[in-house]
């Protein structure tokens, strides 16, 4: 019986030991992912605007960020409704009512949210709306990652500005890096006497004299402008049926952030009248 009791208790002792060795490593493991999430979130929290509702809008948490990009302490905000973060139109607008169904569905989405700050003034964050599952699967909480954009829309809102007040008044072509034309305003189709769908997708050659589109001199000019170089030009042009004109111009590329070539906006005045007078008076 002895020798029984004791063959028993080193069974028991080596599962023991078994389990320990199979265990250990995997509750190490778990622990390791845990705290790698942990740093993870810490990290998109220290570079992110975080909000987080639950499942009816209630706002659960908010990082210090997000409370600053509003003007708000984070104590304003928390256990308050999503409500008080946006205009009541898009609020209970049908856009924002998707976005927050998909999100409730599990479903990530991606754009530039219109947020008001605590002074009335509107705030444009660019990020997302996730939905968060637990453990069972189930979307438990939706939590919000975003970046502040209003600078970014109030520069390119007022460069557009400025650009539809320079076409109102000038004559502007659009080109992509290799001269074919994308766009041209009413301005230069009335100048040249063409329709839009006559010019678009036509090489900027179609518009010179051959001797200068076949010149060393062209082709400098369009080296120049793929090199990211603001060309000015006063130089005759061919309209429709033959029509000459002498156009005053300058070629603007336009680059992206890392400096690559998006396309090229010529803008050009008539100066024919300009030149034949200078011409009658010489």
């Amino acid at each position: 019986k002895v020798v029984i009791i004791i063959v028993g208790i080193l069974l028991i002792m080596i599962i023991i030991a078994a389990l320990v060795f199979v265990l250990i490593p995997t509750i190490t493991k778990s622990k390791e992912n845990e705290d790698s999430l942990f740093v993870l979130v810490e990290a998109i929290g220290l570079s992110s605007a975080v909000i987080d509702f639950d499942l009816t809008g209630k706002i659960l948490n908010v990082n210090k960020l997000f409370a600053e990009y509003l003007g708000y302490a984070k104590e304003e905000l928390i256990g308050r409704s999503s409500a008080m973060l946006y205009d009541s139109e898009y609020f209970n607008g049908q856009k924002f009512k998707d976005i927050w169904r998909n999100a409730k569905q599990g479903e990530s989405n991606r754009q530039v949210y219109p947020y008001r700050h605590k002074n009335g003034s509107r705030v444009w964050l660019d990020g997302t709306f996730n939905g968060i599952t637990g453990k069972d699967g189930q979307i438990t909480q939706i939590s919000s990652y975003t970046q502040n954009a209003t600078e970014r829309r109030n520069r390119n809102a007022e460069n557009r500005g400025r650009i539809a007040a320079i076409a109102r008044s000038m004559g502007v072509i659009e080109f992509n890096s290799e001269g074919i034309i994308l766009d041209v305003n009413d301005h230069v189709l009335n100048i040249l006497g063409y329709d839009l769908s006559e010019l678009q997708g036509k090489k900027h050659s179609f518009i010179c004299q051959d001797d200068f589109a076949n010149s060393r001199e062209y082709q400098i000019l369009w080296d120049n402008l793929r090199n990211g170089q603001v060309q000015n030009t006063d130089a005759k042009r061919i309209g429709k049926h033959g029509k000459e004109v002498w156009l005053s111009s300058t070629y603007n590329p336009i680059l992206d952030d890392e400096g690559n070539l998006i396309k090229i906006v010529k803008y050009t005045e008539d100066i024919t009248d300009r030149r034949l007078r200078n011409a009658e008076n010489r």
